[in-house]
């Protein structure tokens, strides 16, 4: 009765309004439902302050655990008087940031106390961070102190402090910043985030409240033990110490790859039995399929990417499972949910926001959105001081106020059904337009995981940005699954929304904070499709087949092996290919490295590169040799580059296919063996004379012209190398995104990002041979000529470029009728673009790609090169 009355409700009010003004909407979302999707804000009018809850845990908690490290325990009383050390250096005024560099436990714990007890701004950096990204840190953020605890040992016992009457000499009026944090992995344009102390205490304090910690857990008693497995990149690593702080618990460190391993885990929970853990899903999706694995944390937080029904269907009969949401600009976490409470079929829910903020769902021009309509998430709450540091227009363009308070637009799809729950589809820069029409990346994904036998799933855009954009699905799943996953999404997507190609993977790619890598999941949908074009020809060569046994020696795998196999998508990782590299040498005699590995990744590439280098001697002295990522067809024009540092060849390989039937791509490999011993000018001259070489050997034809380019360092050394003799055999000049203020750094920081390439390098490989991030260079020498070799040709391309920046060499240019075409990405300096454009006005052509250092030129087309009408050099 109560649907016929509705419906009866609908079509009265349908008879009595004009069709062009009639509420539809309202027709099927109540007020009142909207209300309780759309709620205000249930903020307190006072929130306990973070430092006060550790000044009342030193004055009572004494020898009660603090920190559990391995076999060490800290208890609070020792906890404090670490923090004393800490609050010494940071008490004073002058010092308003202070960056520590170390590794999860007692030492960043108590910086981090101590930063909130004297009002100072927290940064954090994990031990064994490229020291690159350290240096870039240390410029953008500009810390008043920064301590290494990896190598600087904190006296302790030394400072006394009186917790009952202890003041900051900063207040936090004067300082509201309580911490900053770098995303992982920056590339040139340095994100630092900025949270307040204030925001921190309403998120910990709602998620107390939502979890129920306080009636769940005895404060009087034990406390609770929160495992800590996150790296101080992920705002989760502070969510992981604050909550045993709230609740005088313990923080019990855990390594978070050990917790993927059935047995580790297993160990380490049963020595330590934690309450609560908050990790991606990824390690939940792990647990999932160990169904011995206990005992497990009374509650499990998952956040930081999508959580499947398939991840944890398992998990959940035998433990609380907590599906988290929150960007890091706004504190952690803006909403959870109980998965016991949501459906097993369906997308899972992001659930409902905490206390201390409200959601609205707006559409692209700002209107807000009822229940049931999909448009962008915004999230209102006390963000008045939360900023991006040192970037006013990306702060204005992310944070807004309007009469309902200060809000932050997430970039997120979501919406919010009847019961007042949100969903996400994805973010709106994961969703794509395919062939016309709006596809969701996320909705996807969680739409095949709820196919049987597929254990995840991965989608992603291929050649993004051109005609042939085509909507790829990674899974890891058994064979056969792909036909029947294609059938069952046809059951639920229009034909133009299905993935054109459905792959299989051993494990998807995915960040160090368990985040999908869909730049990764486009490469290997690119050499998976290359390896499906070709021809499996019968293995006939006994080299060739000696090649193929040492690949299963040394990575263990039992499956088929073809010419076209890929090595890093058979489970080989960096750490294998130093064992690969090695065992190579010593069967074939020749020189072959780790980077050879990564460079020439298949088996057909390797060995064709062992069968050059034994007759290497037929060629001695050749430095460059070229290499073609293409078909070579002599009525197209050609583009001839210089690769990036080390000879990374995916993003050009990427932009070969899009210029496949346009235009000739080749690249020019330097050999690392032949430039050993050379000092920097004999470098220089020797690729110069080469250069010139390759350029005369060109058939001079009018119907062909030909291009010099170069990509990242390689269009720095195109830069350096070009003289007249030079531009007047070449038809024009293509630069793809250097560094235009080129700034270089030597010494111990160019050794230690070149081993950084390697730094999950920690186990023996070979007889004896044992390379890790430590390894000097002199040492590296011995034990690894190849790599040895590899290193000093970095170290020259690097030396190639000092004295002048690219910006100088281009301005230095002489004036020729070659026409300069520049492409930049956006992670290109801005104001450099603009000058570079100002001062060769007419001369050079600047353009700017969406997409950072690595995605951008993959987006590229022959239309970007080509006169359309024409059909020449544009």
């Amino acid at each position: 009765m109560d649907l016929v009355a509705s419906y009866q409700t609908i079509f009265q009010q349908v008879l009595h309004h004009n069709p062009a003004v009639l509420p539809v909407n309202e027709l099927i979302v109540s007020d009142k439902e909207a209300q309780k999707a759309f709620r205000p804000r249930q903020r307190r009018a006072s929130y306990p302050p973070i430092d006060s809850m550790l000044l009342t845990a030193f004055q009572t908690l004494g020898d009660r655990p603090a920190v559990i490290e391995g076999n060490s325990v800290v208890t609070w009383e020792v906890f404090a008087v670490l923090t004393a050390s800490y609050a010494q250096m940071l008490n004073n005024s002058t010092i308003r940031r202070a960056l520590i560099i170390g590794r999860a436990g007692s030492q960043m714990q108590a910086f981090l106390a101590a930063c909130f007890l004297t009002r100072t701004t927290y940064l954090a950096l994990e031990a064994g961070t490229p020291e690159e990204h350290i240096e870039e840190v240390i410029r953008h953020a500009a810390p008043d102190l920064i301590v290494n605890s990896a190598i600087e040992d904190v006296e302790t016992g030394a400072v006394t402090v009186d917790w009952h009457d202890f003041h900051s000499v900063k207040s936090r009026a004067d300082n509201p910043i309580v911490w900053i944090l770098y995303s992982s992995g920056t590339t040139g344009c340095p994100k630092g985030i900025c949270v307040t102390a204030d925001s921190a205490a309403q998120y910990l304090d709602s998620l107390i409240n939502r979890l129920g910690l306080r009636s769940l857990f005895s404060v009087e008693q034990q406390g609770i033990r929160v495992i800590q497995q996150f790296p101080p990149s992920f705002d989760g690593h502070i969510e992981e110490i604050l909550l045993p702080w709230a609740l005088h618990g313990t923080s019990v460190i855990a390594d978070r790859y050990s917790l993927l391993d059935e047995r580790k885990a297993k160990a380490f929970l049963s020595r330590h039995r934690p309450d609560i853990v908050s990790a991606a899903p990824t390690l939940f999706s792990a647990w999932n399929r160990m169904p011995d694995l206990s005992p497990l944390p009374q509650i499990c937080i998952s956040g930081g990417d999508f959580l499947a029904t398939g991840d944890i269907d398992q998990l959940m009969a035998r433990t609380q499972v907590w599906n988290s949401y929150g960007p890091t600009e706004t504190c952690v976490a803006v909403s959870m949910v109980n998965c016991a409470r949501l459906s097993s079929d369906t997308l899972l829910s992001i659930g409902e926001p905490l206390d201390h903020v409200s959601f609205a769902v707006v559409d692209q021009h700002g209107a807000g959105l009822r229940a049931g309509q999909w448009g962008e998430l915004v999230i209102y709450g006390d963000f008045e001081h939360h900023c991006y540091l040192n970037d006013p227009l990306q702060t204005d363009h992310k944070f807004g106020r309007d009469e309902q308070g200060t809000f932050f637009r997430t970039g997120d799809l979501a919406m919010a059904d009847k019961e007042g729950l949100f969903y996400l589809k994805g973010r709106m820069d994961d969703s794509c337009k395919v062939r016309g029409n709006f596809i969701g990346l996320g909705e996807l994904e969680n739409r095949a995981r709820q196919y049987p036998g597929v254990l995840a799933a991965g989608a992603a855009v291929a050649f993004s940005g051109t005609p042939e954009a085509c909507l790829v699905l990674a899974i890891e799943g058994k064979e056969p699954i792909q036909s029947g996953l294609q059938q069952y999404l046809a059951r639920h997507y229009p034909r133009s929304h299905l993935p054109s190609a459905i792959f299989l993977v051993e494990s998807l790619p995915r960040t160090e904070i368990g985040k999908m890598d869909r730049q990764r999941i486009v490469q290997w949908f690119q050499a998976w499709f290359e390896q499906a074009q070709q021809a499996q020809d019968p293995i006939t060569e006994e080299t060739l087949q000696k090649l193929m046994d040492c690949w299963r020696a040394c990575l263990g795998y039992k499956g088929t092996l073809t010419p076209n196999s890929d090595f890093f998508l058979i489970s080989g990782s960096s750490l294998s290919a130093v064992r690969l590299a090695s065992q190579l040498e010593n069967m074939f005699g020749v020189m072959f490295s780790p980077v050879d590995v990564f460079r020439h990744a298949t088996v057909s590439e390797q060995w064709s590169l062992i069968k050059a280098r034994q007759k290497l001697n037929e060629n001695e002295g050749a430095i460059l040799g070229e290499k073609y990522l293409n078909v070579d067809d002599p009525t197209l024009p050609k583009l001839l580059l210089l690769p990036p540092a080390l000879g990374r060849l995916v993003e050009l390989q990427a932009l070969a296919n899009h210029l496949v039937g346009r235009v000739t791509v080749s690249v020019l490999m330097m050999q690392p063996n032949i430039v050993e011993n050379l000092s920097e000018p004999a470098f220089k001259t020797a690729l110069l004379n080469a250069l010139k070489a390759q350029i005369e050997t060109e058939p001079d034809s009018p119907a062909r012209p030909l291009w010099l380019g170069g990509y990242s360092i390689g269009a720095e050394m195109l830069a350096a190398l070009l003289q007249q003799e030079i531009l007047q055999n070449i038809d024009k000049l293509i630069f793809f995104d250097p560094n235009i203020k080129t700034n270089l750094f030597g010494g111990h920081a160019l050794y230690a990002e070149f081993m950084a390439f390697f730094r999950e390098i920690n186990h023996s490989v070979g007889e004896g041979i044992e390379i890790n991030a430590d390894t000097d260079a002199e040492t590296l020498r011995q034990i690894s000529p190849a790599l040895y070799q590899e290193w000093r040709h970095y170290v020259l391309q690097h030396q190639l470029l000092e004295n002048k920046t690219f910006h100088e060499r281009i301005l230095a240019l002489p004036l020729t009728s070659v026409p300069i075409e520049m492409f930049f990405s956006d992670d290109a300096d801005t104001e450099a673009m603009d000058a570079l454009m100002q001062q060769r006005q007419g001369q050079v052509s600047i353009h700017r790609r969406s997409g950072n250092h690595f995605e951008f030129i993959q987006r590229l087309s022959a239309d970007d090169f080509i006169d359309s009408e024409q059909g020449k050099g544009s």
